[in-house]
């Protein structure tokens, strides 16, 4: 009796674990593929070896240009930002269009949920010698920084991506899947097309 006991709590402990890695590998699947650029910074762990974080530019939010719900963000605060074709420059970028707490409704914009790190509000100066210039800048993490690498590769990616001052003049972009929900997912990096293993 004690050995089904056993044998059946071993079992629903695989069956849990199987079920949780089919859910997001079905995200994956199924998720809106996004190419984000990124700017690196090349860290190691300690548990879980070598890694690139990868910053993206849609971290950096301006919020006197993209639409939002509210005046003042709270650090760790959830929000969710509309992306979409950057209209400006013509680039096949995307920039954030909307930041919300509430989650979009349905559209023809995808959306990625974040956190936030910071909101910086400072002044700039003046524009016309009349109107004063605040900037309103809104710092948003997602759960997509650390790609890991193979032990030893961390060096080579960072000097194909270039940091700090010296910046790559490779073309580098993250595969990304978004849920439904906006969860994104994080399943490689392109260096000038070509998939960096």
């Amino acid at each position: 009796m004690r050995r089904i006991f056993y044998f059946l709590f071993v079992l629903i402990q695989i069956v849990f674990l199987l079920g949780m890695m089919g859910f997001h590998q079905n995200e994956i699947q199924k998720g809106y593929p996004l190419k984000l650029t990124v700017f690196p910074r090349d860290p190691d762990s300690l548990l879980r070896g070598e890694y690139a974080h990868l910053r993206y530019e849609i971290e950096s939010i301006d919020l006197n240009v993209v639409s939002h719900d509210m005046e003042n963000y709270e650090r760790n605060m959830v929000v969710y930002v509309t992306l979409g074709k950057d209209t400006q420059t013509f680039s096949d970028s995307l920039i954030p269009l909307k930041v919300s707490q509430k989650v979009p409704p349905a559209s023809e914009y995808p959306f990625i949920k974040g956190n936030v790190l910071d909101q910086y509000k400072y002044e700039t100066g003046f524009d016309d010698d009349t109107t004063e210039k605040i900037t309103n800048d809104l710092q948003v993490e997602y759960s997509i920084n650390q790609y890991f690498v193979q032990e030893g590769r961390s060096q080579e990616i960072e000097s194909i991506m270039g940091t700090g001052s010296r910046m790559t003049t490779h073309k580098v972009l993250a595969d990304v899947r978004l849920s439904d929900k906006g969860i994104p997912y994080l399943t490689g990096v392109f260096i000038d097309g070509k998939l960096f293993k």
